[in-house]
């Protein structure tokens, strides 16, 4: 927690951060365990195979002070971090009746607090923070200000609606409705993504859909995704998708096409005064890339697709006005 007084140098207040300690380290045949001490939640582990000087680092975020990884090489070495940096503010300036404060630090949610002696009557602004930064108004000559991070112990809402987009035999296409982090809380980070009760990817906020690939063909697979708050809060795993992935063949298996290309049809809109349609289609859903006006065709073949992609299509109709319609409901494809 730190304090300074604008117009005077900036001061530092709160205990000192424990400092990481790995308290042990053991490994089996497949996996090694790692356990360490200090600092806080939540951390990030790295790894060097001793081949050089370069670390790799977990993609995921641990939340308790305990790690299991699968570990084949008897040579690794191990370091763990804090994601976040203590609490350190880095400047404080008036404009009037304004003051500007910034820090760098801590984890989000933020509270500023202020009093007019030090440590003494510190009175918080309402508001929760999530960017590092605060502008409000200043009273008085002298006054002193500190940050803290506001503890965040409530996870986000479970996600709903895990949804099969599209397949090939080695990889498919996922989709959810995301889970909220509601306020006052430190902001939604992203979401787990289990396969068969394993972690297997985390898939950044905003995007609520992920390409899983390396998959066997014929074989059943379970999914299911939680949600992720940026202080390391996981929500409960939403209700299992079960897929069982085709026999590989020279055709796309979602029944949209084949090759690098693929032909899209739809039902003409039976609003009067239609003038044509235009065809929308990106690599991630919600997010236009390319369109396509097709004039009064209810049917397009679009070329040049990437293999193993996925591609996300959506048509709208426009009037003799000018007028677009919303989306249509959206189709995703692989192209094989």
């Amino acid at each position: 927690m730190l304090a300074a007084c604008l117009g005077a140098d900036l001061s530092t207040f709160g205990q000192p951060l424990e400092a990481i300690r790995i308290l042990g380290i053991r490994r089996d045949e497949t996996n090694v365990y790692l356990a360490w001490q200090g600092g806080f939640p939540p951390y990030r582990l790295q790894v060097n195979k001793g081949h050089s000087s370069q670390w790799e680092e977990f993609p995921d975020l641990i939340t308790t002070n305990t790690f299991t990884a699968a570990s084949t090489d008897p040579a690794s070495f191990y370091q763990v971090r804090t994601q976040f940096e203590p609490l350190r503010l880095t400047r404080i300036s008036g404009d009037g009746a304004i003051v500007y404060l910034d820090w760098l630090g801590g984890r989000p949610p933020y509270k500023v607090q202020v009093c007019d002696s030090v440590d003494q009557g510190w009175v918080e602004i309402p508001r929760l923070i999530l960017d590092n930064f605060y502008a409000g108004f200043a009273s008085g000559n002298r006054r002193f200000y500190r940050i803290r991070s506001e503890p965040d112990t409530n996870a986000p809402s479970l996600p709903q609606g895990l949804n099969l987009q599209a397949m090939q035999c080695d990889r498919v296409v996922l989709a959810w409705q995301g889970g909220i982090d509601a306020s006052p809380g430190s902001g939604l980070m992203g979401h787990n993504l289990y396969r068969d009760g394993q972690l297997v990817k985390q898939v950044p906020s905003p995007h609520t859909f992920v390409l899983d690939t390396e998959l066997i063909a014929n074989h059943s697979y379970e999914y299911s995704v939680s949600a992720l708050d940026r202080a390391g809060n996981e929500s409960a795993r939403s209700a299992g998708l079960t897929i069982t992935t085709p026999q590989c063949s020279d055709r796309g298996t979602n029944g949209a096409g084949s090759g690098t290309g693929v032909t899209l049809a739809w039902d003409p809109s039976e609003e009067p005064n239609i003038a044509g349609y235009i065809v929308h289609w990106s690599n991630e859903p919600g997010l236009p890339t390319w369109q396509m006006d097709v004039m009064q065709a209810t049917t397009v073949t679009i070329g040049d697709l990437e293999s193993g992609e996925p591609y996300f299509f959506s048509v709208t109709a426009y009037n003799f006005d000018g007028v677009e319609s919303e989306p249509s409901y959206r189709v995703a494809y692989i192209p094989p």
